[in-house]
């Protein structure tokens, strides 16, 4: 038996009614994709979708004249709109293999497979069976790239989730048709039956919902994109760009966030570089931005984890010492100091030099300037010195050698 006929329904008006609707969106769809600046891919939906638009009208407005004419052109028409389709979200997702390749080579044979068994043979079911398996390799392909994204992309996984289940819709929309293989009369896509018209709404949904989710993607990727570059522009804002520490802007963000966390027991270390001037000018600069490049690097291999360093200008640097009395910060000092020297007495290129440092222990209420100034005297002290040298600076405000 096969499936009963819808009584008083003309599914060739609808299935244009449908086509057409399809249509208007595809076109709008391309229309944006034409004036608006879009990722590669959009293009290649729109297109689609417009084809895959068109064919259904030409499927649905076949005349015994135009027969073979509509079988032919209909159904290249949705192929090629489901080989772009693919071709879309492969490019979208980044995909380095180019699947929809084989779709596109396989095009001419299905059309002439498709004119054979129109022409040569008339036999419905064949084309169904062509139809079907080329258009359902299709939605396994974006079904594919839909769930590997899912995986590898899963800031967008609410995109490719809401893609997958549109792309499902057309397989099983179509499986009603499938069922009723061997009676080729309910075939015909002309014919009144539930089936049939199954397979246009599906159509249908996969025109709307898939743009609806196309331009989710794309929303997602360019709101996710331009918070990347807030991000990265916030953290330039706070970087050095010469040494990749951070400045002083990013020195007092941090040093608010440790007062909270660690109030009256944190200790600032100023360390400034010995002579620089001098290395500069009988070196040049180049030299003495390697020597600032390397200090940097020297400190950030030798700190303690939780400590923070910063470049607050020239060659001055800044280390802040959480949880850290002034005579433990006095110890990292020195073994600092040692360090950096051994290692700078060592280095092929470079010019050997000492530093000078200076430090002080946060008192209660006191502002990062404040604590930097005292540290500040302290650093100088250790200059009058002689160099080479570590200096305290406490509540009494006169500067101590440790």
């Amino acid at each position: 038996m096969g499936e009963p006929l819808i009584q008083g329904l003309h599914l060739p008006s609808i299935a244009v009614a449908l086509g057409l609707t399809a249509c208007l969106i595809s076109a709008f769809t391309a229309l944006l994709a034409l004036l608006r600046p879009s990722y590669p891919g959009y293009p290649a939906w729109a297109l689609g979708i417009l084809l895959l638009s068109f064919g259904v009208l030409v499927g649905a407005e076949r005349t015994p004249q135009t027969l073979v004419f509509a079988i032919a052109v209909g159904n290249t028409l949705l192929a090629l709109g489901g080989a772009l389709l693919v071709s879309s979200y492969r490019t979208f997702s980044q995909l380095g293999l180019r699947i929809e390749r084989g779709f596109f080579a396989a095009l001419p044979v299905y059309t002439l497979l498709i004119l054979f068994f129109s022409v040569v043979q008339d036999r419905m079911d064949i084309r169904l069976l062509i139809v079907n398996v080329y258009c359902g390799a299709a939605m396994l392909a974006l079904l594919w790239i839909c769930l590997t994204q899912i995986i590898r992309q899963p800031r967008l996984r609410a995109g490719y989730v809401l893609s997958s289940a549109v792309f499902l819709t057309i397989p099983l929309t179509a499986l009603p048709r499938l069922l009723l293989f061997e009676h080729a009369a309910y075939l015909d896509v002309t014919t009144a039956t539930h089936s049939n018209l199954f397979l246009y709404l599906g159509i249908l949904v996969l025109v709307t919902g898939g743009t609806f989710t196309v331009q989710l993607l794309h929303e997602d990727r360019r709101r996710l994109e331009m918070a990347d570059l807030q991000a990265e522009l916030h953290a330039l804002a706070r970087t050095d760009p010469l040494t990749g520490l951070h400045n002083r802007r990013g020195l007092e963000a941090h040093f608010l966030a440790l007062l909270a966390r660690h109030a009256g027991n944190l200790s600032l270390v100023v360390i400034d570089i010995d002579h620089f001037k001098s290395i500069n000018d009988r070196y040049g600069h180049e030299i003495g931005d390697r020597c600032l490049q390397m200090l940097a690097r020297a400190l950030n291999e030798n700190i303690r984890p939780g400590d923070f360093t910063a470049r607050y200008g020239g060659e001055e640097f800044i280390v802040l010492l959480p949880r850290t009395s002034q005579a433990e910060a006095v110890e990292v000092a020195h073994r600092l100091r040692s360090r950096i020297a051994d290692l700078f007495s060592n280095s092929v290129g470079l010019p050997p030099f000492t530093l000078s440092i200076g430090i002080a222990q946060h008192l209660h209420g006191e502002s990062l300037e404040e604590l930097f100034a005292r540290a500040d005297r302290a650093m100088y002290a250790a200059k009058q010195s002689g160099r080479n040298a570590v200096f305290t600076l406490g509540a009494s405000g006169s500067p101590t050698s440790a």
